[in-house]
């Protein structure tokens, strides 16, 4: 059975965004007019909370550990449908510990996500996708032992009302499907929690 840990702080963040954005989300019929944005570029920039799940080995405990994420995507619309192709540069990797040492992982990827969206109301859609990576940096500087990583990820978009429409919140889990372990017997795999926030190169109307 596939487990998926989440941290409590993480989990309250999620409640708290949602909650914020149901309240931001009430449109009038004019600002649902705005929020349909057919096609176009946007950039988006924020957090990844990452961890290295290890399997096959019980010397460390793997925490989570914070990095980064920025990068841009071409959003096409089609009726309540999204398709998302985005290009990112993003921090994974995780923390180890044990009794004595504290080993910070920092697993620097190029990601080509591939994200399908469902529009469940103007300025609120449920996405989900793949995504293809390659590490950056190698063996020795702490980095993951095979530098090809694939995965799923799944979230929510929020895009933002009136003055702010430009601006959309993003939250979404990354779980990490390839073994990143060179090593036998010892399996590693990547798992994110991404929070972005996105700026929409959408024309006006």
């Amino acid at each position: 059975m596939i487990q998926i840990q989440i941290p409590t702080r993480f989990s309250r963040l999620l409640i708290l965004l949602v909650f914020t954005c149901v309240v931001l989300l009430q449109p009038t019929r004019s600002s649902c007019q705005v929020l349909y944005r057919p096609n176009f570029f946007g950039l988006k920039a924020g957090t990844n909370t990452a961890k290295t799940v290890v399997n096959g080995s019980d010397l460390f405990i793997s925490k989570y550990n914070t990095g980064f994420h920025l990068g841009g995507f071409y959003h096409a619309r089609f009726g309540k449908f999204v398709v998302q192709p985005e290009i990112l540069y993003q921090v994974k990797g995780g923390t180890f510990r044990n009794a004595d040492v504290l080993i910070r992982n920092n697993y620097n990827y190029i990601t080509v996500p591939i994200i399908v969206g469902y529009v469940v109301t103007e300025g609120l859609t449920v996405e989900a996708g793949a995504e293809w990576s390659r590490a950056l940096n190698g063996v020795k500087t702490i980095g993951p032992e095979i530098n090809r990583d694939f995965g799923i990820t799944a979230g929510l978009r929020f895009d933002l009302l009136d003055a702010a429409d430009k601006f959309s919140l993003n939250l979404r889990y990354n779980y990490g499907t390839a073994d990143i372990s060179a090593i036998p017997g010892i399996q590693k795999y990547n798992r994110a929690i991404q929070f972005s926030v996105i700026y929409n190169f959408y024309k006006e109307k």
